[in-house]
């Protein structure tokens, strides 16, 4: 029988404040495993629990995009729920992501448009600048809340477009899972930085075309203030 070495990751449903625990095993081959139970030769082994934040599946996605690269999709979302509820902005818009679009996660997230509201302002409101351009989204066609509001929408794609380190922030966790070089890092930053500015351009662009130059001078005034308060209680 192999021997395994046990990391157990604790995690908690989204849906519910009973506790989960997922766990994340490696064999003497390499082989890294996940699920809710251990190997039946896990009686009697020691098992660590992870303790430092900074290693944590709580602040660190890459056990998730782990499993979803193995399409283990329940697993990858009940880490991707339990790194949100803990406060992690960039899991909070990807379950946002998911309730706007399922996608492969389908069969476990029913689309719910005001459920990906409440996740991209929870996340916006600690400057996840991705979920503050996905509220733009929002207001701009009206799902999940009452009524479309194109100055509002206009507000959060400016405060997206000029939220600082928004590049290196948000795909810091890309480049970890792509395991990209340090040079082959830069070119891809730089070609997300370019990528980022002209989608968040044509964003204003198009609203600008609906609405009237108060209004404007109106959005860019408010999200200008949206910055100075640093993103609570925008919109």
């Amino acid at each position: 029988m192999k021997n395994i070495l046990y990391t157990i990751i604790f995690c908690f449903l989204f849906s519910s404040s009973a506790p989960a625990e997922i766990y994340k095993w490696v064999d003497d081959e390499g082989n890294v495993h996940y699920g809710e139970k251990l190997p039946d030769n896990a009686a009697g082994k020691s098992i660590e629990s992870k303790k430092n934040k900074d290693d944590s599946v709580i602040v660190d996605l890459h056990t998730g995009f782990e499993a979803y690269k193995k399409g283990d999709y329940a697993t990858a979302l009940k880490i991707y729920r339990a790194a949100a509820a803990q406060g992690n902005t960039l899991a909070q818009y990807k379950i946002g992501q998911l309730y706007r679009s399922p996608n492969k996660f389908r069969k476990l997230v029913t689309q719910n448009h005001r459920e990906a509201f409440i996740w991209f302002y929870n996340a916006a409101g600690q400057g996840e600048v991705m979920a503050q351009y996905m509220l733009g989204e929002i207001y701009r066609y009206g799902q999940g809340i009452k009524k479309k509001n194109l100055v509002i929408a206009h507000m959060w794609f400016n405060t997206a477009k000029f939220s600082k380190e928004y590049i290196e922030a948000f795909y810091a966790s890309d480049i970890k899972y792509k395991e990209l070089s340090e040079e082959d890092s830069m070119q891809y930053l730089e070609k997300m930085r370019k990528r980022w500015t002209w989608s968040t351009q044509r964003s204003i662009e198009n609203i600008e075309r609906e609405i009237t130059a108060e209004q404007i001078a109106k959005a860019q005034k408010l999200a200008r203030e949206c910055i100075k308060k640093n993103y609570k209680g925008c919109g």
